[in-house]
């Protein structure tokens, strides 16, 4: 990754870690917000999720649990060479405004990872009306997946941690009180 180029065109509040932690069936499931240096510290250093709710000024908790309610592909996105070839300023500026943009890599071979969203009914590719000239602003979703396939970039991982907490559509843990009553009426029943 080149991070210095990146660096030197986000400045100082535009990057940030991006760690991720796989469960036991290596699926990405949880996104951490903020590091320590122990689990027991205080979130010194922001995750890309992190850093982009920030920007939001979202209080983020430490964890994002991912419950995706639709495939992590129907979040909007963009290829680069569409958003160059499109070479109408006022058309960027709609797709861009009020979006947090995250930028990352979409080769099969690099930063693939399992989904939480595996199991969720994916439509196939959408196939384009021949007959109508190519817009070149039209931003078609640049990916698709088939059923067999259970990677995605781990860009869409990011994106989909903070599309969770940004439209409050995420898994929250249950207080304390309630756990403690689940557990003790399960050990009865």
């Amino acid at each position: 990754l080149p991070a210095r180029r990146f660096a030197q065109t986000a400045g100082d509040r535009g990057l940030a870690m991006v760690p991720v932690t796989f469960d036991t069936s290596n699926v990405i499931r949880r996104v951490p917000t903020w590091l320590g240096l122990r689990e027991s510290d205080e979130a010194v250093y922001p995750t890309l999720s992190g850093r982009a709710l920030s920007l939001l000024e979202v209080d983020a908790p430490k964890w994002i649990n991912l419950m995706p309610r639709a495939p992590l592909t129907t979040l909007p996105s963009a290829s680069l060479i569409d958003v160059l070839e499109c070479g109408e300023p006022e058309a960027l500026r709609q797709l861009l405004a009020g979006r947090v943009v995250f930028i990352g890599g979409m080769l099969p071979s690099e930063d693939r990872l399992r989904t939480p969203d595996q199991l969720i009914p994916r439509s196939g590719p959408v196939e384009a009306d021949s007959s109508d000239p190519p817009d070149p602003c039209a931003f078609a979703p640049p990916v698709t997946r088939d059923a067999s396939d259970k990677t995605l970039p781990g860009v869409f991982i990011h994106a989909a941690a903070v599309d969770a907490v940004a439209s409050g559509w995420r898994a929250r843990q249950m207080p304390e009180i309630v756990q403690h009553g689940l557990t003790f009426a399960l050990a009865f029943a």
